[in-house]
C-alpha cells in the first residue's frame, strides 16, 4: 500500500470514529437526564453484557476475515469469494445464535428476585434480540475494511450512530420514556440500517447455504480461536468492573460510575482513537521500509506528544471534572466526580499499550498479547472482588487502574525484547510537574467564586501548563512551536485565500 494511500486510510477512520464519538458526546447529557440514575446504570449493565456476549458471538471470525482475505483472493485456499463469504458470515450467524442461546439460558436460570429494578427478565431477553444484527454488523465493517473501502466504512458507521441516536432519541422524548422503549427503538434502527448495508455490500455474491466450505471454516476457526480469549479479556479489562457494581452497591451506584467513567473515555477518545487507528498500520509500513531504529524514532516522538497532551487532560479533568460532569449530566452525578481522576488516568495509561508494546504487533505475538491481557483482567475482577464492598466506586476504580498499569507493564516489558523503545521516565516526571501547577492554579480560580466560568478556569490551567513545560521540557518547548507555526502558516493561507 503507497503512503499516501494509508494515510488516507487512517485519515478517514479517524474522520469517521470523531463523528461517532461525537454522537455520544451528544448523547450523554441528554440521557443522563431522561432517564433515572438506576435507569442509566441499568443501560450501562445491560450494554457490558451485550458486548460479552457479542464476542462470543463472532467466534473471532472477525480476525480470521481480515487474515484470509488476501489469500482468498490470491487463489491460495481454492475457494470463490462466494463460498467464502458465506463460510465467514453463516459461521458468525451460528455463533450469534448460540451466544443468544446461551444469553437466554442465563436469564431464564436468573432466580425470583435476582434482578434489580429496573432491570428484568424482559428487558433483558429483548435486548438480547440485538446479538445478531452487532455481529452482522461486525462482519460487514470488517469485510469492508479488508477490501480498503474505507470511505464506505466511515460514512456508513457515522450514519449508523447517529440515525440510531435520532430514532432513540425520538422515540424516549415523544412517545415514552423508559428502557423498554429505548432497547425497541434500538433494535428497530439497527435493523434497519445494518441491514441495508448488509444488502447493498454483498449484493451479487452468490451467498448461500450450500457453499460454506468446511474445511476453510475449520482453518479460521482455528486462527481465530485464541483470539476469543483475547477479546473477552480486553472486555473484561474495560467493563468487569460494572457487573461488580451492580451486584455489591446496586444500580443507582452504578449509574453514577457509568456516568464518570463515560465522561472520561469521551475526554480520552480523541488522543486514544487517532493513536490505535492510525499508528499500527505507520509502523508495520515503516517496519518494512525503513528499518527498526525509524520505528523506535517515531514510537518515542509520538510517546512524548501523547505524554503531553494526555498531562494537560489529566490536571484538567483532576480539577474540573465535578463541574464538567454536573453541567453535562446534571448534579445528580456530581458525587460520582471522585473517580474521575483514578478512571481518566487509567485510560491514558491504557493509551501508552500501542506504543510501548508495538514490538509485540511487528513481531505478530498474539499468544504473549492474550496470556498479557488475561492476566491484568484476572487481577482487576480480583480486585474488583476485595476493593468495591469497602471502598466504593474508587475501589472499582482503582482496580481499573491497577488493571491497565499492569497492562501497560506487561507490554513494555514483552515489547521490549523485539524493539527496545526509551521508557521516558525523565518526561513523566517533568510533565507531572506541569500537570501538578496546571491542576492548583485551576483549583485557585475554581475557589475564587469563578465555578461557573469553567472556561476561564480551562484557560488558566492550559496558560499554566504550557508555560511550565515549555520552561521546564525542551521538546515540549519544540512541540509547542512547531504548532505555532502550523497554526500561523495555516491561517496566512486563509487569509491569502
Amino acid at each position: 500500500m503507497r503512503t499516501g494511500s494509508l494515510h488516507a486510510h487512517a485519515l478517514r477512520y479517524a474522520s469517521s470514529s470523531l463523528l461517532v464519538s461525537l454522537a455520544g458526546f451528544v448523547s450523554f447529557p441528554i440521557l443522563t437526564r431522561i432517564l433515572s440514575v438506576a435507569e442509566y446504570g441499568a443501560m450501562s449493565w445491560i450494554s457490558s453484557a451485550l458486548t460479552l456476549l457479542v464476542v462470543l458471538g463472532k467466534l473471532g471470525l472477525q480476525h480470521a476475515l481480515l487474515r484470509f482475505h488476501a489469500e482468498v483472493e490470491a487463489g491460495r485456499h481454492g475457494v470463490t469469494q462466494g463460498q467464502y463469504l458465506s463460510t465467514v458470515l453463516f459461521g458468525q450467524l451460528w455463533g450469534s445464535v448460540g451466544a443468544l442461546l446461551i444469553g437466554a439460558a442465563c436469564v431464564a436460570a436468573l432466580p425470583a428476585g435476582g434482578l434489580s429494578s429496573p432491570l428484568s427478565s424482559g428487558l433483558l431477553l429483548l435486548a438480547l434480540l440485538l446479538l445478531p444484527i452487532r455481529v452482522l454488523d461486525s462482519a460487514i465493517a470488517n469485510l469492508l475494511r479488508a477490501q480498503q473501502r474505507s470511505s464506505l466504512l466511515g460514512s456508513y458507521n457515522a450514519l449508523r450512530r447517529w440515525a440510531v441516536l435520532a430514532l432513540v432519541l425520538g422515540v424516549l422524548l415523544a412517545v415514552q420514556t423508559d428502557l423498554t422503549a429505548f432497547y425497541l427503538a434500538t433494535l428497530a434502527a439497527e435493523f434497519t440500517l445494518t441491514g441495508g448495508m448488509a444488502w447493498y455490500a454483498l449484493r451479487g455474491m452468490g451467498l448461500s447455504w450450500a457453499a460454506i466450505d468446511r474445511p476453510l471454516l475449520r482453518a479460521m476457526l482455528w486462527y481465530a480461536t485464541p483470539m476469543v480469549g483475547y477479546d473477552l479479556s480486553g472486555v473484561l479489562l474495560n467493563l468487569g468492573d460494572r457487573f461488580f457494581i451492580e451486584a455489591l452497591l446496586g444500580p443507582e451506584a452504578l449509574g453514577q460510575y457509568s456516568a464518570a467513567y463515560n465522561l472520561c473515555d469521551y475526554a480520552s477518545i480523541l488522543l486514544l482513537t487517532s493513536l490505535n487507528q492510525a499508528l499500527t498500520p505507520i509502523c508495520l509500513k515503516m517496519w518494512e521500509t525503513d528499518g527498526p531504529s525509524a520505528v523506535r524514532d517515531f514510537i518515542d516522538r509520538s510517546l512524548h506528544t501523547y505524554l503531553l497532551a494526555s498531562a494537560a487532560m489529566l490536571a484538567a479533568g483532576s480539577a474540573m471534572g465535578g463541574d464538567a460532569l454536573a453541567l453535562l449530566a446534571s448534579e445528580r452525578y456530581r458525587d460520582a466526580a471522585v473517580v474521575i481522576p483514578t478512571v481518566l488516568g487509567a485510560l491514558l495509561l491504557c493509551g501508552c499499550v500501542p506504543l510501548m508494546g508495538m514490538g509485540l504487533t511487528l513481531a505478530k505475538q498474539s499468544g504473549r498479547l492474550t496470556g498479557m491481557i488475561l492476566f491484568s483482567a484476572a487481577v482487576n475482577m480480583a480486585l474488583n472482588a476485595v476493593l468495591i464492598a469497602p471502598l466504593g466506586l474508587q475501589g472499582a476504580a482503582l482496580a481499573t487502574l491497577a488493571g491497565y498499569a499492569l497492562q501497560l507493564a506487561g507490554a513494555t516489558l514483552l515489547g521490549w525484547k523485539v524493539l527496545p523503545v526509551r521508557i521516558p521516565l525523565t518526561d513523566v516526571l517533568r510533565l507531572g510537574l506541569c500537570a501538578g501547577l496546571a491542576y492548583l492554579a485551576m483549583q485557585w480560580v475554581n475557589e475564587a467564586e469563578a465555578r461557573q466560568l469553567l472556561m476561564l478556569e480551562a484557560a488558566t490551567g492550559l496558560l499554566v501548563f504550557t508555560a511550565a513545560a515549555s520552561l521546564v521540557d525542551p521538546r515540549s518547548r519544540a512541540t509547542f512551536l512547531r504548532l505555532k507555526h502550523h497554526l500561523l502558516s495555516r491561517s496566512g493561507r486563509a487569509a491569502s485565500s
